[in-house]
């Protein structure tokens, strides 16, 4: 803890300050580090077993963005190849005119876009089927595959079909691997 140091004269200039008792109740200097928002970049893609990434940035909001010598560096990290979504996540740091990092006197804050890949889209339609009920399953395993387009080499295969065994109806929704 720091004392301080003092020095009480009187109206001629002379030090006085053993007369007094000083409580000092000492208040506290804070710099606090240049704040600098980050936005990620959004992407999105149908699946074609190629990684997506992007590694579009903007800084949001800065008090003075960079100070003067100074260089921001964002490095994007997230890639996606699979069907789904995550958060296209980075990370900054600062150097000087020297090269020396100096990424301490920054606070960076990122507001993460988001990688997507979504499937490829394929419709397709199940048969309808009825009869008087007799006791036996009612199934319509035949189905059509509306649009979409499978990748070269691949079938559709349907794996289960609905059936019916009692008075009513019901969605004939099937199972298909691909």
């Amino acid at each position: 803890e720091a004392v301080p140091t003092y020095q009480i004269v009187d109206e001629a200039g002379a030090d006085v300050t053993d007369q007094y008792a000083v409580e000092a109740s000492l208040g506290t200097l804070t710099v606090n580090p240049i704040r600098i928002v980050i936005q990620t970049g959004n992407a999105k893609k149908q699946y074609d077993g190629q990684p997506l990434t992007n590694k579009d940035w903007t800084a949001l909001l800065s008090s003075s963005y960079v100070l003067k010598g100074h260089t921001l560096s964002v490095q994007m990290h997230s890639s996606i190849t699979e069907v789904g979504a995550i958060p296209n996540e980075g990370s900054a740091s600062v150097t000087d005119e020297n090269g020396k990092d100096v990424s301490h006197l920054y606070e960076f804050e990122f507001v993460c876009g988001q990688l997507s890949v979504v499937g490829i889209p394929l419709y397709i339609s199940t048969n309808s089927a009825q009869k008087e009920y007799d006791g036996k399953p009612l199934q319509a395993p035949q189905w059509v595959l509306l649009g979409g387009d499978l990748k070269s080499g691949e079938t559709l295969t349907a794996l289960t079909s609905a059936q019916c065994t009692t008075v009513g109806t019901v969605e004939n929704a099937m199972e298909f691997v691909v």
